[in-house]
């Protein structure tokens, strides 16, 4: 419509709205891909065992970091053989046994 308009005016409020729409659909696309990227690096996961000592390193020597409980929500952030590696709401990161938690499908 913009090619069949005669009016200035109207060619100018044409042009500018093109120029927004292309603004907010790149916007968008970003917001996209930041959600899609974010969903494929953090794996949600809830912990499902009664109580789970989590460790500083993927092995049963090495020291305890926290202790978490039955219920809480954590990201697996990488796996190694029966461990995996997750963080908290508040940053806090450890490596638990992978018998202690249940990945979330995210649809």
């Amino acid at each position: 419509s913009y090619y069949f308009t005669y009016s200035t005016k109207t060619k100018r409020i044409l042009f500018s709205s093109s120029f927004v729409f292309l603004l907010l659909a790149l916007f968008t696309l970003s917001l996209t891909y930041y959600k899609n990227n974010n969903e494929e690096n953090l794996k949600p996961a809830i912990v499902f065992s009664e109580k789970s000592n989590v460790k500083t390193e993927p092995n049963f020597r090495s020291q305890d970091a926290f202790t978490l409980h039955e219920g809480t929500k954590v990201f697996v952030l990488e796996t190694d053989k029966n461990w995996n590696k997750v963080k908290l709401s508040n940053g806090k990161t450890g490596w638990i046994l992978n018998e202690d938690l249940k990945l979330l499908n995210i649809f």
